[in-house]
């Protein structure tokens, strides 16, 4: 059986490398495996690009008792779409993510998060 975390709370006061958005090292620091969400807002922001001094435009979604944002990448974007349909329709859903510590970025395993499906709140 999966260890899903029942309760926002439990994840509220992840340390991480980025202060501003969840990441793999939320999860990784804390011994998570999978935690519930809900999607409170979405919303555009100038987000950094790791190992480098620019910005890109991504999709952010504000999670409801997280004092962090989850970015929402093309991938994930795509799942959010298969679960829930149009962008206008995450609003108020719950999301599970799960740390996948075999995602790689610019040829690097640096681990990284899933939407694996929606939360049971």
């Amino acid at each position: 059986m999966r260890n899903i975390i029942k309760k926002d709370a439990e994840v509220k006061d992840m340390i991480s490398a980025n202060e501003d958005y969840i990441g793999f090292s939320d999860f990784a620091l804390r011994g998570i495996k999978q935690a519930e969400f809900k999607i409170t807002a979405i919303d555009v922001d100038a987000v950094p690009i790791p190992m480098s001094s620019k910005t890109q435009q991504c999709v952010v979604a504000t999670l409801e008792g997280q004092n962090k944002a989850l970015i929402i990448s093309a991938g994930k974007r795509k799942q959010l779409i298969k679960i829930f349909g149009e962008f206008k329709n995450w609003l108020g859903k719950t999301i599970v993510v799960e740390a996948d510590p075999t995602k790689t970025f610019k040829g690097k395993v640096t681990g990284g998060l899933n939407i694996i499906g929606e939360g049971k709140k």
